[in-house]
């Protein structure tokens, strides 16, 4: 493997094959060195060399335009007051990155929900049409996020009886959220053909994924 200070002299466009190995270990590196109340001395640097890397993307794509995400999001940029050029390479990155993380963890860790459930894969592989319907199930379930980043309170609150004073860190656990009771009915059950009309695996408000 490369040096991660050599490691954004990649050329090609939006993760080409070669670099897939690459963007897989940056992608891995930054979901396991960051989280609550810690962070891996590593993780920075790949970051470093992530962003980088799709730095360079971004400058390929502006001399080689194509009918590609990545050219569309710099035209919106070069239109003004849309994107800045932090903004755009942050945007590309946390693409790249979502791919090879929450995507990808979804179909594993959906395919082993699944198996688990046997009776409930049979369902599915008897009706395809079933197939959308059941991602949302297996997303509210145990979808990959299962809980936010730190929030903090701009005011004091009473929220379910508790006390929240302002400026309070709080943390929501999106998993317990989906397996309301009070939503859902027998919510600790997968269940492929439920009508499944909300759930918070993507967010919320402003900060819906």
């Amino acid at each position: 493997m490369l040096p991660v200070a050599n490691q954004c002299d990649f050329r090609n466009a939006w993760g080409a094959q070669s670099d897939r190995a690459q963007l897989q270990s940056w992608s891995a590196a930054i979901s396991n060195g960051l989280g609550y109340g810690r962070q891996d001395p590593t993780a920075v640097a790949n970051m470093q060399a992530f962003g980088e890397y799709t730095a360079q993307l971004v400058r390929d794509k502006r001399k080689n335009p194509e009918d590609d995400l990545i050219s569309q999001l710099i035209t919106i940029e070069e239109e003004g007051d849309r994107l800045s050029e932090e903004e755009l390479i942050s945007m590309i990155t946390l693409l790249i990155f979502a791919g090879h993380e929450t995507t990808s963890n979804l179909i594993a860790t959906g395919t082993m929900m699944l198996l688990d459930n046997p009776e409930q894969l049979e369902k599915a592989k008897a009706d395809l049409s079933l197939v959308p319907g059941a991602v949302e199930e297996l997303l509210r379930f145990n979808g990959p996020s299962t809980s936010t980043g730190p929030r903090f309170a701009t005011e004091d609150i009473e929220l379910g009886g508790q006390q929240i004073k302002k400026g309070d860190m709080i943390l929501v656990m999106v998993k317990a959220a989906n397996r309301d009771e009070n939503k859902f009915t027998d919510p600790e059950d997968l269940e492929i053909m439920r009508k499944v009309d909300r759930h918070l695996a993507f967010g919320q408000g402003i900060h819906m994924c």
